[in-house]
């Protein structure tokens, strides 16, 4: 009777697992998209830049508070966002920067960056993302280097407008 319930026991727990594995193979990349939005609604929001004509439209002072922010969020693996919008005449740029905690005790801090460009004219919105190599802060910006097919990416926080590649 006892050998009875191990089979039944192990069987069913085989069952699970199996179910698991099909599930993550057939929703992994669902799943991590579900995980990033999950996170980004739950993280600290440290502010958004704005650029207009090549130029920062954001005061300085809250350009360099939120760079600070994202910054010091990154340093300690807490979850928080930071956005940059970069408007031209007809088309623009939109940035999003999330810090993502690992999941429990496994992987490492991330840095998850979309960029979506948009038109008002013959120019698709599409949005790409990429898991970046960390930032960096300086005095007058935010650089984000090594973001996988979208490259480096950085946020002057005085004058400018965003770049990458």
């Amino acid at each position: 009777m006892l050998r009875h319930r191990r089979v039944i026991t192990l069987g069913a727990f085989a069952l699970v697992v199996e179910v698991a594995l099909i599930a993550l193979v057939f929703f992994g990349g669902h799943l991590q998209q579900w995980r990033t939005g999950y996170v980004e609604s739950q993280a600290q929001a440290c502010g958004a830049l704005t650029y207009a004509a090549g130029r920062l439209t954001t005061a300085t002072s809250d350009a360099q508070r939120a760079e600070a922010c994202f910054a010091h969020a990154e340093a300690h693996c807490q979850a928080a966002t930071l956005s940059a919008s970069v408007m031209g005449v007809d088309t623009g740029v939109a940035y999003t920067l999330l810090v993502q905690p690992p999941l429990g005790p496994f992987g490492a801090c991330q840095i998850v960056l979309s960029v979506t460009r948009y038109g008002l004219i013959s120019m698709p919105n599409r949005t790409e993302t990429a898991t970046c190599g960390g930032v960096a802060l300086a005095a007058d910006r935010l650089m984000v280097p090594n973001c996988g097919t979208l490259g480096p990416v950085t946020l002057p926080s005085t004058q400018g407008a965003p770049w990458d590649r």
